[in-house]
């Protein structure tokens, strides 16, 4: 009995072992040209408790997610107001779409409340995960917060829910892919006066890449000369012109191929020193 505990004990910590030695792979084969080290986030995915008994929330059409329990009862009745949009409501739950500053309309997330205290903000299964980079209030530096986290952060003085005691415990997981562990995070960021930045990446062959995406913002303070482009692996992806905007993307399968040094450059023209510009990378692995 013991021994077989004691099995079960070090399979687990092989497997933990095994996600923490990729991540540290993974993470050493991103190279942000620069302050690398404040611009690199991950975050080991955990599938919530309540999402394997629940039969109202629709895990079917979820991807990447927050989620978080405030530890007391909501009064759904006061959540309605709060949201852009009902999409599903029951006495015990509400689903519905909420604002958050900076972002288009289309980048808004969905978001789960329950009766029973859980809050679930989360991103279609069909949408890039990197939706989640919060452009908004980024000057760039250490990664600190994503809009799923602060979708959950709006709500919690709806409901009287004090956000700084829960942040803490904020889970993430991604329902489309349920063997993932782990999420990368990297961003590129442009302050006004400079033209070009680049960084590069490699998946290494032990990974298991679920899903790769990129993000590209631009902000153009008087919508009069921002010019500037997203490439990989010297192909175009994306080009801002005269706007703020936010265009979010997968990566195509050969910009991901494993052990091959793939560059992201973002390339601007007549930046001020008002404007600003930024790509971040994703990666859903195991």
């Amino acid at each position: 009995m013991h021994i077989a505990k004691l099995g079960r004990e070090i399979k687990k910590f092989i497997i933990i072992l095994s996600a923490v030695l990729l991540c540290i792979l993974l993470i050493q084969a991103i190279l942000p040209t620069g302050e690398s080290k404040n611009k690199i986030t991950d975050i080991f995915l955990t599938r919530p408790t309540f999402a394997q008994e629940s039969t109202t929330f629709p895990a079917d059409e979820a991807g990447i997610s927050a989620y978080v329990n405030v530890g007391q009862s909501i009064d759904l009745s006061k959540i309605k107001s709060a949201l852009r949009g009902i999409q599903a409501e029951s006495s015990n739950y509400v689903i519905g779409i909420i604002e958050l500053p900076g972002l288009p309309e289309e980048e808004f997330p969905h978001i789960y409340i329950s009766s029973d205290g859980w809050i679930l903000a989360y991103y279609s299964k069909f949408a890039p995960v990197s939706r989640i980079f919060q452009w908004y209030g980024y000057e760039g530096g250490i990664i600190t917060t994503t809009t799923l986290q602060d979708a959950i952060a709006k709500i919690c003085p709806t409901i009287g829910a004090n956000f700084n005691q829960i942040k803490t415990n904020i889970g993430y997981y991604h329902f489309k892919y349920p063997e993932a562990m782990k999420l990368l995070l990297a961003v590129e960021w442009i302050p006004g006066d400079k033209d070009i930045d680049t960084f590069t990446f490699s998946i290494p062959y032990e990974a298991t890449l679920y899903e790769g995406s990129w993000a590209h913002y631009a902000f153009d303070d008087d919508y009069m000369a921002v010019y500037n482009s997203v490439y990989v692996d010297n192909t175009k992806v994306s080009q801002i012109d005269n706007k703020t905007a936010l265009v979010c993307d997968f990566f195509k399968q050969a910009q991901t191929s494993p052990d091959k040094l793939h560059t992201i450059e973002l390339r601007t023209q007549y930046l001020k020193r008002e404007d600003r510009a930024g790509v971040a990378a994703v990666f859903i692995y195991q």
